[in-house]
């Protein structure tokens, strides 16, 4: 009873209600059952009778208590939904609705005794009352909040932006605000952009922001368009999307094949201008005419670049704006190009009817003369939608419908559809698919070397279509490459595997991203030299789409492939001059080509240019610290950026009393500076001489037995890699001052002041660390006189043997929960009856010494044999 009244007597909550009430329960139960051992106990019963219905009064007697946690938190509940109702937060409104709904869910099934919304409570609340305020309170928000970011939109704003300005509220519908089912909480939202949108036609200046709100409600209440084609007059209507991230953020880049569904590798998409030229059509010839503008409803609107007004007409139909007789309109939903100039809106374009006899364009291949000519089957443009669209892999019918449905709404669609139909009938489709399965094979190829399995998407035709069409068009329109090299697939070998290394980049990053890559077994498999650049790009943050950008792809996929990819053949080598010797075993004279020494020893810059980053760094710091004693960051970047010329340098410092090892680009109290030095995302370390007789410190590097070099004798030097995390950068991969392979035992990341070689002797050079602290406590324990051995007295006898290191010395405690040999481990913090030892720091390195309790006798020895 006490300790209940004293855990709950203040700030009550309903989990702790809920556990007071199993309680009594619990208790009541207990006291008033029968028992089968009640004969048995019979007399020991009844001679406690009294007493135990005494206590079972006592614990009913506990009730008012619970009644006044009832009331503390209806109390409660009141003063929180009083306030939200009074704010103008939306997320505290849903938060409150939740609640409420969270309380009459209990009530329902656990009955009035749980209802925290009338029991105790100041007065009954009235739910049906209180539901409506709070729906009333969120459309009240909503649509408040929805005006107020409309009307701050500029008039000259786009489509995206509006979409973005308002997704944080379609999101919060699609969640249900609360309150309602997401089909009641998004009508909420698309009734008040409907309201908006009327009040916005009848302001001034806000027609554009109205017809880019009808829009958008258009997206939001109709699902996904599907491409249809009339047997009379072809219609290719505009796909809508329902409101999503995907929709309000289009990527662009150039001659890449299109996004599979979405559970497939997104691609990135190519921008393509206007262009004026004839289509095909399976029921006849049709002029392809665009311009700048935006589908709304009936309605049409369009940015003139130079005035920069939004220009619109309300009255003329689509069809009416369409030119020509029976003209319909395709429009991708995308920047647009209007007679030349570059304009901001949706593209238009106008398939208008021609009277004469379909004429292929024949100057789609000019620049592929080596294609040979002929006339073959002619694809409609259904069938070549399809042949984009990955309906040939082996993929759900669903994703295959979503495929098609995607691809439908690219921009460039139709321009590239249009290349592929001209090159079909040309070659023939036969011929284009033997070359999409050369492709395919290559990449499965190189997958198999390094155990990635490609994906359905990969062993599609898609792809490879997509990427002969785009990169044909692109040959014909140079100038709208963007400054890319525009070459054929079907001609030039470098931009097809251009192409596959592309596909091999996607296949390999979306399987890292999506964590179906095994890096471990997979980074082996790569050539040693590209493994580190691999490593790097797959660590590369995604775009929007979850992929890299296209250039980004294609080097991944060369480095995975592990050839070098040349643009051309490389011209033969001249043969080099021939001079005479003689051989010095026949005397006779012997021709010997000018070349054979320079091949047997490369020049200093060829060996230089075969170094790694970290190799070059290294060795540009040797040089810098010969025959110097002045140090400073600024005069090393200047000779680093003759060997790395995109490489910074600049100071960090290494807080020395801090518990972590790091570095900060700020100097704090007690810290010893670093420099470090940036090549493109890669960041290293290097110590900073003080003079030429010492660092300012070195932690995170390597040394054999722990002897730092000073800079005036330094021979070989491996920076630090490290990252940041935070605010800190960390180390990722320790330096040294070793050369590879030397063989020697190292005392790793050990932070010293360097002091020049004192002649130690060569034996006690030999010694590992472990046995140059054993042999220091030996000569200590000897010369200590008495009992008391004094650990301060040991630190300074190390401090001998290890002159040029920090060292230190801290009594740590074996915990007392150890009861055996295998249970063995120690503490800082002294606990009853604990043995003490002494635990000796060097760098990162730690040594366990036994205390020394009398002459005779050690305090504890459990860890160590022998003693």
């Amino acid at each position: 009873k006490q300790k209940v009244q004293k855990k709950y007597r203040v700030n009550p909550k309903d989990k702790d209600l809920q556990k007071l009430d199993a309680e009594i329960a619990e208790a009541d139960a207990l006291l008033t059952g029968s028992s089968t051992n009640e004969v048995v106990y019979a007399k020991t019963i009844n001679l406690f009778k009294t007493q135990l219905d005494e206590v079972r009064e006592r614990i009913y007697g506990e009730v008012p208590v619970a009644k006044e946690i009832h009331e503390r938190i209806a109390s409660e509940f009141d003063k929180q939904m009083s306030t939200a109702l009074k704010s103008n937060s939306l997320t505290e409104i849903k938060v409150a609705a939740e609640k409420f709904t969270h309380f009459e869910t209990l009530a329902e099934t656990q009955g009035e005794s749980a209802n925290y919304l009338d029991f105790g409570a100041d007065k009954p609340l009235d739910r049906d009352a209180f539901r409506e305020a709070l729906e009333g309170k969120v459309k009240e928000l909503v649509s408040v909040n929805i005006m107020r970011v409309l009307s701050d939109l500029p008039e000259d704003v786009t489509l995206r932006r509006v979409e973005s300005a308002i997704q944080r509220y379609v999101r919060l519908a699609e969640k249900g605000l609360g309150l309602s089912s997401r089909e009641e909480s998004m009508n909420l939202v698309i009734e008040t952009l409907k309201k908006e949108e009327k009040r916005l036609r009848g302001e001034e200046g806000g027609i554009g922001k109205a017809l880019l709100t009808s829009r958008l409600i258009s997206k939001l209440e109709v699902g996904p368009a599907v491409v249809t084609v009339s047997p009379e007059v072809p219609v290719v209507r505009a796909s809508t999307t329902p409101l999503s991230r995907s929709a309000m953020s289009p990527k662009a880049s150039p001659a890449v094949h299109p996004a599979p569904p979405a559970s497939a590798p997104p691609a990135e998409r190519p921008t393509i201008p206007k262009r004026r030229r004839e289509m095909p059509s399976e029921t006849g010839s049709f002029t392809l005419e665009q311009t700048s503008g935006l589908i709304i409803g009936d309605m049409v609107m369009w940015k003139d670049r130079y005035t920069g007004e939004n220009k619109w007409n309300e009255e003329r139909r689509i069809e009416s704006f369409s030119p020509g007789d029976g003209g319909k309109v395709f429009a991708h939903f995308s920047e647009a190009v209007e007679e030349g100039k570059r304009g901001t809106g949706v593209r238009v374009d106008i398939l208008t009817k021609k009277k004469e006899v379909a004429v292929t364009d024949e100057s789609v291949l000019e620049t592929t003369t080596s294609i040979p000519e002929g006339r073959h089957e002619k694809l409609t443009r259904a069938e070549t939608l399809k042949l984009f669209a990955y309906q040939d892999a082996e993929i759900p019918a669903q994703e295959k419908k979503e495929g098609l449905r995607n691809v439908t709404t690219l921009e460039h669609i139709s321009d590239f559809a249009g290349v592929l139909e001209t090159l079909t009938e040309k070659i023939g489709l036969k011929a284009l698919q033997e070359k999409a399965e050369t492709m395919i094979q290559d990449l499965k190829k190189v997958l198999d070397k390094v155990g990635v399995n490609p994906s359905p998407y990969s062993i599609s035709k898609s792809w490879a279509l997509w990427d002969i069409a785009s990169n044909e068009y692109f040959v014909q329109n140079p100038k709208k490459n963007e400054g890319r090299t525009s070459a054929s697939v079907l001609t030039n070998s470098t931009k097809e595997r251009e192409c596959v290394d592309a596909q091999i980049g996607r296949e390999v990053y979306d399987a890292y991203i999506h964590n179906r890559l095994n890096v471990p077994a997979f980074l082996p498999k790569v050539d040693a030299k590209n493994r580190g650049d691999v490593d790097r790009l797959l660590k590369t943050e995604p775009t929007e789409d979850r992929t890299l950008s296209f250039k980004s792809l294609i080097r991944l996929g060369e480095l995975v492939r592990g050839e070098v990819v040349s643009e051309a053949p490389k011209a033969e080598s001249p043969k080099p001059p021939i001079r005479v010797t003689e051989d010095m075993r026949t005397k006779k004279p012997v021709e010997v080509p000018e070349s054979k020494k320079a091949e047997e020893e490369p020049a200093p810059e060829n060996k230089i240019e075969k170094l790694s980053v970290s190799e070059k760094i290294g060795k540009a710091f040797v040089e810098f610290c010969k025959g110097k004693q002045g140090f400073v960051h600024s005069d090393f970047e200047k000779e680093l950026k003759k060997t790395v010329p995109e490489a910074t340098v600049q100071p960090m410092f290494r807080p020395t009393g801090a518990h972590e090892f790091y570095f900060t680009n700020q100097r704090e109290t007690s810290s010893m500076q670093y420099w470090r030095i940036t090549v493109g995302s890669e960041n290293f370390v290097v110590p900073t001489p003080v003079s030429g007789e010492r660092f300012e410190g070195n932690k995170g590097f390597q040394s054999s037995g722990g002897r730092i070099p000073p800079p005036n004798k330094l021979t070989h030097l491996m920076p630090a890699k490290v990252r940041m995390n935070g605010q800190r950068w960390e180390i990722e991969e320790e330096g040294s001052f070793d050369k590879p392979g030397s063989g020697k035992e190292t005392l790793t990341s050990v932070d010293v002041k360097n002091t020049p070689d004192t002649g130690v002797q060569e034996e006690d050079k030999r010694l590992t660390p472990s046995r140059k602290i054993g042999n220091a406590f030996v000569e200590f324990c000897k010369g200590q006189k008495g009992d008391e051995f004094n650990k301060s007295v040991l630190e300074e006898k190390l401090k001998e043997s290890f002159p040029s290191i920090d060292l230190s010395v801290k009594t740590i405690f074996r915990s007392t929960g150890a009861d055996d040999d295998h249970d063995i481990y120690f503490t800082d913090a002294r606990e009853s009856s604990p043995h003490r030892y002494w635990l000796v720091t060097i760098g990162s390195a730690h040594y366990l010494l036994p205390y020394p309790k009398a002459r005779n006798k050690f305090e504890g020895t459990e860890g160590l044999t022998g003693v």
